[in-house]
């Protein structure tokens, strides 16, 4: 579905970007994105849309201009990287975070590869999400989808649902320390590895094959811009993971009344050494900088603005929350608007 997005202009103001600027916002993080103690704190999202490394040492954010800024220590956001910084309220800066074992980041599956498929006419079975399942669906290759031009394997004749499911093997799970998965979708998706469900958007309750995603999220990569990241929490993928076969499964919901949809799904892992048992990552893919479990000293309300500061006091940036909705996201559209998603 072609949507009509919300334009807000910043002070009637055109700014040339900046190497490194707020890109979302979320004032009512709900129950979406977890914190390192499970909590769900509001946050911000910083992007270096530059072509070197920033150190953040000295930069700071605030919410208003009213407040003391909070002021970064020593952390890095690699070229075209990114970083999320929980505006919590319990001040933990970087520099105290412990130190990363990860040595590199490989990509396991990718959106383009063969596929199982099924659309959402019916009921999938029970276990289509399970190493179990014993198979029968159509094959070919993602993203999935159907409108914007965006899809390599046209779903048809479905109403409101589509899955999708790919086997893949691990040789040592031990050597995997983190799981990104990378997802470019339209509207809603959960989704699951080895029967358990992992992540989700825009979906409540126990969907079925003619359940709506709860509210409408255009694909962002046809657009120009880099697919939504997630990463899963370690604890839960230690248990599992298995050494063998094991599975990724997708369901995509479409928003009430929309005439597109799709999904298009990644699997990234950081290992612990050098050893390379999987492949290269899309050029769009940010390795995770060192700047991790970062925590302002204040909490976002609706109707604030947050504030970017560089070393010499001077802000560079700035986004308006408005009055978000639960768990919806303010964003940059890229000429310095924000735009409601």
């Amino acid at each position: 579905m072609k949507k009509l997005l919300t334009l807000l202009f910043c002070a009637g103001l055109v700014q040339l970007p900046a190497q490194l600027i707020i890109n979302e916002v979320a004032s009512t993080n709900y129950n979406i994105t977890q914190d390192e103690e499970g909590d769900y704190p509001d946050w911000i999202e910083l992007y270096n849309a530059g072509p070197t490394a920033v150190n953040l040492a000295g930069y700071a954010v605030s919410e208003g201009k009213s407040l003391t800024p909070w002021v970064f220590k020593d952390s890095i956001i690699p070229a075209n990287g990114r970083v999320l910084v929980y505006a919590s309220g319990k001040n933990r800066n970087c520099q105290t975070c412990p130190v990363s074992d990860i040595d590199h980041w490989e990509t396991a599956i990718f959106d383009d590869d063969i596929w199982e498929y099924k659309n959402g006419t019916s009921e999938p079975p029970s276990n289509w999400n399970d190493v179990s399942f014993a198979g029968g669906w159509a094959t070919g290759p993602g993203g999935f989808g159907i409108g914007d031009g965006d899809d390599n394997t046209i779903i048809g004749g479905f109403s409101t649902a589509f899955y999708y499911r790919k086997e893949f093997e691990i040789v040592d799970k031990s050597k995997i320390l983190q799981t990104i998965i990378s997802m470019d979708y339209d509207d809603g998706y959960v989704v699951y590895i080895n029967n358990v469900e992992v992540a989700r958007i825009n979906m409540i309750g126990s969907p079925t094959h003619s359940s709506s995603a709860n509210y409408w999220h255009e694909a962002l990569m046809y657009l120009g811009y880099a697919p939504k990241t997630i990463t899963l929490d370690p604890a839960l993928m230690e248990t599992l993971l298995v050494d063998g076969t094991n599975v990724i499964a997708v369901e995509i919901h479409q928003y009430f009344g929309g005439d597109d949809a799709t999904g298009r799904t990644w699997l990234h892992f950081g290992m612990s050494t050098p050893d390379v048992y999987f492949f290269d990552n899309p050029d769009w893919f940010s390795n995770p900088g060192t700047a991790t479990e970062l925590h302002t000293d204040f909490k976002i309300s609706n109707n604030e603005y947050i504030y970017l500061y560089n070393p010499a006091g001077a802000i560079i940036d700035s986004i308006y929350t408005d009055y978000l909705q639960v768990n919806q996201v303010r964003a940059y559209s890229g000429c310095r608007r924000m735009v409601l998603c």
